[in-house]
C-alpha cells in the first residue's frame, strides 16, 4: 500500500468546499441515547450519538452523507434497533454542532481520531457485541480509511451508495493528470486493494447521484475482501433505504451476523448449529422428502409439473425455494414443512417467472418472495397471466389450479444478489447470468455444499427444461447460457438441485456447459436454425434431446444480445 503519508486528501478541497452542504442541528438526543463531543484537532470537536440496545448487541459506527446531521438519525436508530444493531453516529467538522469546517483532508484524518473515541467508549461501557464501520454517499470516505488503517478491531465494513474513485473528483477541478493528482489516485487506489475486513455494498439500481456503475468500481477495488454488492431494485441515492427497507436490514443483518460469527470464539458456530438441530425434528418426514444436508430438503412435488422444492430451516426462520404451480402445490410443500420443523416460513424464493415455479407464492403470505428483479417485471408488467395460461395449457392435468392461483410476484428484489438470515444459517441468492430466461437466480446454502439452481440446469439434459412440466426454452439465452453455468460452478457447491429431477453433481454441471459451448460453436459457424442442427454432432443433439430444435432456433434469435435484462 502507499504510504499514508503521500495521500494528499487536501487537493480535493481546491474547489473552496462547494462539495459540502453542512448544516446546523440544535436538538436534543432522544431517550435512550446520548452525544458526545470529540476534539479531532485543539480547539475543534466533531458531534455523535449513540443509539445502544444492549452491551451484547453488534454495533455500527455510521459516517452519513452530505447534507445530513446525526440528529436525522433519531428516525432510523428504531430501524437498526430492531434488526438488533446498536447505532454510533458520527458527523464532520462544519456539521451539526461540531465545529470548524468541512474538508476533504479532516474528513479522513478525523475518521481516525473518531474510531478510537468509539472503541473507548465502548470499552469503558463493556460493550462486548462485534463493531462494524458504515459510511454512507460522501460518509464512504472516512469508512474505508478505517476499514483501511485501524481495522483490526472491527468486524467487517458496509458501504452505502458510496464511490471508490477520486479520479472524478480531481478531474472535476482540474486535476487529472497531474503529478500530484495521479499520486493521490492511485495511493487512494491501492488503499482500497489493502483493505481485507469483509464488505457489503447497498445501492440503488437507479442512483444517478453515484451511478451503479462506480459502485462496481469499488466492488473490483476491494479485491482482498470477501466483499458483497447488493442492489436494491428501483432505489436512488437517498431512498434506498425505504424502497427496500426490510430486505436492506435483513441483508445488513446477515452480513453482519456472517461476518460476527467469523471473530467469534470457536464455540459459537457449534451453539448456532445446535439451535437449528434443536429446532428441527428428526421425525420420518413427509413421503418425497429428501435431508441433503442438516436443516437442508428438497422436496419433489407430484403431479404434472415434478417441481423440485427446497426446503432451509434457521432457528428463527424457514425459506421455501420454489413454490410449485398454484394451491394443491403449495398446501402439500407446508405439510412437508410441518413434519420436520415448526419454524416458520419467513421467505419464499423464486428461482424464475416461469409459473409451475412460482404460482403457489401467494398461499405463503405474509412471508417475503424474494426475486431478481426482472421476475418480478415479467410476473406483474409483462405476462404475468400469459404465464399462467401457457402453463394451464400445456399442462391441462393442473390447469384448473394453475388458472385460480393469484399472482404474488417477488417484493424484494435484486439484480446481483442477497444474503437471507434464517438465524445460524445464512443463504446466498445469487443472480449468475442469462441462461434459462434472464431471471434465474441460484440459492447457495453456505456450508452445506449444495445449491438449488432451478431450471439453469437439468437431470436429463442440458437445457433446463429437460425435466418433466419443463417449460420449452422460449425465454432463454443459449449463446450466454454456458458461461451463466461456469459462474454458478464458481459458487463452490457440490451438489445442484434442478428444477426437475434428480440432484447432480458438479461434474454434470459442468457437462452441461460443455454441452451449451458446443452447440453455440456449430450455431455460430453456420448461418441458420436449420445449418446449425443438421451440423451439430450427434453428441450435443442426444444431451439437448427434444428441445435441440427449440433451442437452436433462440440462440439465432437471442445471439446478438437480445431482450435488455
Amino acid at each position: 500500500m502507499a504510504d499514508e503519508a503521500e495521500l494528499d486528501y487536501a487537493l480535493l478541497d481546491r474547489a473552496g468546499g462547494a462539495l459540502f452542504h453542512a448544516r446546523s442541528d440544535p436538538g436534543a438526543p432522544p431517550a435512550g441515547a446520548s452525544d458526545s463531543l470529540i476534539e479531532v484537532a485543539p480547539g475543534v470537536s466533531v458531534a455523535a450519538r449513540f443509539y445502544p440496545i444492549g452491551r451484547a448487541q453488534p454495533v455500527v459506527l455510521f459516517f452519513h452523507g452530505n447534507g445530513e446531521v446525526v440528529g436525522d438519525h433519531d428516525n432510523f436508530a428504531p430501524l437498526y434497533h430492531a434488526a438488533g444493531l446498536s447505532l454510533f453516529v458520527a458527523e464532520y467538522r462544519g456539521y451539526g454542532k461540531s465545529g470548524g469546517r468541512p474538508s476533504m483532508a479532516a474528513l479522513v484524518a478525523d475518521a481516525r481520531v473518531v474510531a478510537a473515541y468509539f472503541h473507548a467508549l465502548l470499552d469503558e461501557g463493556e460493550y462486548t457485541g462485534a463493531r462494524f464501520v458504515m459510511g454512507r454517499s460522501l460518509g464512504s470516505q472516512p469508512a474505508l480509511e478505517i476499514a483501511a488503517r485501524d481495522g483490526e478491531r472491527f468486524a467487517g465494513v458496509i458501504i452505502e451508495s458510496g464511490a471508490s474513485s477520486v479520479r472524478r473528483m480531481l478531474a472535476r477541478h482540474g486535476l487529472r493528470g497531474s503529478a500530484e493528482g495521479e499520486r493521490l489516485a492511485a495511493g487512494h487506489e491501492a488503499k482500497l486493494r489493502s483493505i481485507r475486513l469483509p464488505t457489503l455494498q447497498l445501492h440503488g439500481e437507479r442512483d444517478d447521484l453515484v451511478p451503479l456503475a462506480q459502485a462496481e468500481e469499488l466492488y473490483d477495488l476491494l479485491e482482498g475482501t470477501q466483499r458483497e454488492l447488493v442492489v436494491v431494485s428501483g432505489a436512488g441515492h437517498n431512498d434506498i433505504l425505504w424502497r427496500g427497507q426490510r430486505g436492506y436490514f435483513e441483508v445488513m443483518r446477515a452480513f453482519v451476523a456472517r461476518a460476527a460469527d467469523a471473530v467469534a470464539p470457536d464455540g459459537a458456530a457449534a451453539e448456532a448449529q445446535g439451535r437449528t438441530a434443536a429446532r428441527t425434528r428428526r421425525a420420518k418426514g413427509a413421503r418425497g422428502l429428501i435431508e441433503l444436508a442438516r436443516g437442508v430438503y428438497v422436496y419433489g412435488l407430484a403431479g404434472a409439473a415434478a417441481v423440485n422444492a427446497g426446503i432451509v430451516v434457521g432457528t428463527d426462520a424457514v425459506v421455501v425455494i420454489d413454490s410449485g404451480a398454484g394451491e394443491a402445490d403449495a398446501r402439500a410443500l407446508r405439510r412437508a414443512i410441518a413434519s420436520v420443523t415448526d419454524v416458520p416460513v419467513r421467505y419464499v424464493v423464486n428461482t424464475h417467472h416461469h409459473g409451475v415455479h412460482c404460482l403457489g407464492n401467494w398461499w405463503f403470505l405474509p412471508a417475503t418472495i424474494v426475486g431478481h428483479a426482472r421476475c418480478r417485471v415479467q410476473l406483474v408488467e409483462d405476462a404475468g397471466a400469459a404465464q399462467r395460461e401457457a402453463v394451464a395449457s400445456r399442462l391441462p392435468a393442473i390447469a384448473e389450479q394453475v388458472r385460480a392461483a393469484p399472482l404474488a410476484p417477488p417484493a424484494f428484489t435484486f439484480a446481483h444478489g442477497c444474503v437471507l438470515d434464517l438465524g445460524g444459517v445464512a443463504l446466498r441468492v445469487v443472480y449468475c447470468g442469462r441462461g434459462h430466461t434472464d431471471n434465474d437466480v441460484a440459492v447457495v446454502v453456505a456450508g452445506a455444499g449444495v445449491a438449488f439452481a432451478g431450471d439453469l440446469i437439468g437431470a436429463g439434459g442440458a437445457g433446463g427444461a429437460g425435466g418433466a412440466g419443463g417449460v420449452p426454452d422460449v425465454d432463454s439465452y443459449p449463446a450466454q447460457w454456458g458461461a451463466t453455468l461456469r459462474t454458478l460452478l464458481a459458487t463452490g457447491a457440490e451438489r445442484y438441485v434442478p428444477g426437475h429431477g434428480a440432484v447432480v453433481d458438479a461434474s454434470a454441471v459442468a457437462e452441461q456447459a460443455r454441452a451449451f459451448d458446443a452447440l453455440c460453436a456449430a450455431c455460430a459457424a453456420t448461418g441458420s436454425a436449420d445449418e446449425a442442427l443438421h451440423a451439430l454432432p450427434h453428441a450435443v443433439l442426444a444431451a439437448f434431446g427434444e428441445q435441440a430444435p427449440a433451442i437452436v432456433r433462440r440462440y439465432f434469435e437471442t445471439a446478438a444480445g437480445g431482450a435488455a435484462g
